[in-house]
This record gives C-alpha cells, sequence and structure tokens, in this order.
C-alpha cells in the first residue's frame, strides 16, 4: 500500500543462459510505458505520479527465455495519506528480496 502521487519501484531481476527476457504485466495486460511509466532494461518498473483509479492493479513480472520462464507477482494499493487509519508499506530493500529460483531460465 502506497500513499497516491507517490512513487513505486518494483524491482525484476533474472539470471539464466542463455539472459532471460523480462517483461511487465498489469492485471494480465503488458505495461505499457509513458511519461509515468518505465521499464529499465535490468527490468525495473518504477511508475510515478500514482493515480488510485489507473495504477492500482495486480503487477507480474515474467522473465523467459527459450529454456523455460519464472513469474513474481505484486498487487498494488493506493490510499489518501490524509486518512490516519491506513497503514503505509514501504517496499524492502532490495537486498531483503527472496533469492534467485532453484531452477534457471
Amino acid at each position: 500500500t502506497l500513499p497516491i502521487k507517490s512513487v513505486a519501484s518494483m524491482p525484476c531481476r533474472a539470471i539464466g543462459n542463455p539472459k532471460p527476457l523480462i517483461n511487465w504485466y498489469k492485471d494480465g495486460i503488458p505495461v505499457v510505458t509513458n511519461e509515468r511509466i518505465t521499464i529499465e532494461v535490468n527490468g525495473l518498473l518504477t511508475i510515478t505520479d500514482l493515480n488510485k483509479n489507473e495504477d492500482a492493479a495486480l503487477y507480474t513480472c515474467v522473465a523467459s527465455s527459450k529454456t523455460g520462464k519464472s513469474t513474481w507477482s505484486a498487487f498494488l494499493k493506493l490510499e489518501n495519506p490524509t486518512n490516519p487509519n491506513i497503514k503505509f508499506y514501504r517496499a524492502p530493500e532490495t537486498s531483503a528480496l527472496p533469492g534467485q529460483p532453484g531452477i534457471k531460465c
């Protein structure tokens, strides 16, 4: 859960040989980049100026290569920051994210 008008950064890292291709999906539809939404070469999805109607969704990272694929999903919830009953959560540092799966892509 993040406040409206803030920034969401969702990393997606994958290793493998050949190097996996990373794609992002929002509610099952490919993410389209624009002036607020970027996807870096390393797989980092960044959404600025978060809007509850446009950005709250299930985001899925798909890392794939000819040898297989792996996915990771997270639901982005957005709330008004003036509500004292809402607890906002900061994404964990990248060092605290889960490690790579046992099977390479």
